[in-house]
């Protein structure tokens, strides 16, 4: 939801509601549509060489971080020459919020939200705004103690934690392991083929 903007779609791909363009093979542009709704952004991939990553330990502080952690603590492989990971980085070209059916957080106001929020964090540069197709949303923002950006939308009654999308300003994503970990489960053919393989032979016996 924006600014006289509504996008209800699945949160899985579907090519009726999601259109995507490569510009070249480090960057796409994606284009989510809801009846007259569109929201446009373009990505940038960054791509992470996963050859001798294993599992993390659960206090790492550098690293890549991959579906290997579901794994035991006692699972010791690791991937393979020519495995990589891929972090997509979005910049909106329109200011919006997302929320999700799973973010519910009840029957409450804005008010109530922001009043619950100060007892955990920080709230600096609070933002209330209106939202929808028709701005008959409410919507709230603000930076928190660590500079990220929580936000709430309230729709059918209920008050939703979001994300907040700002234009032009790219997605903040952990991506050197040298100086913190990083967060990567999209894999190539040889990471994803390996994980089959642990699968297999971790839970299948």
């Amino acid at each position: 939801v924006g600014n006289s903007l509504f996008v209800a779609v699945p949160e899985s791909y579907d090519s009726k509601f999601y259109k995507i363009n490569f510009v070249d093979s480090d960057t796409f542009k994606l284009k989510i549509q809801s009846g007259s709704s569109i929201i446009n952004s373009t990505y940038d991939i960054i791509t992470l060489d996963l050859t001798g990553v294993g599992k993390q330990s659960g206090n790492a502080q550098t690293g890549i971080e991959t579906d290997l952690s579901y794994f035991p603590d006692s699972f010791n492989a690791t991937f393979p020459s020519g495995s990589q990971c891929y972090i997509f980085l979005e910049t909106p070209d329109q200011d919006y919020y997302t929320f999700y059916d799973y973010s519910e957080e009840g029957n409450m106001t804005i008010d109530q939200w922001i009043a619950k929020e100060k007892k955990y964090n920080t709230v600096n540069n609070l933002v209330k705004e209106n939202v929808g197709s028709k701005n008959e949303l409410q919507a709230v923002r603000y930076t928190d103690e660590d500079g990220d950006i929580n936000a709430a939308v309230v729709y059918k009654g209920l008050i939703y934690e979001a994300y907040y999308y700002q234009k032009g300003i790219q997605e903040k994503e952990d991506i050197d392991p040298n100086i913190a970990e990083a967060y990567c489960n999209q894999y190539n053919s040889v990471a994803t083929k390996f994980l089959e393989t642990q699968i297999k032979a971790v839970y299948q016996n």
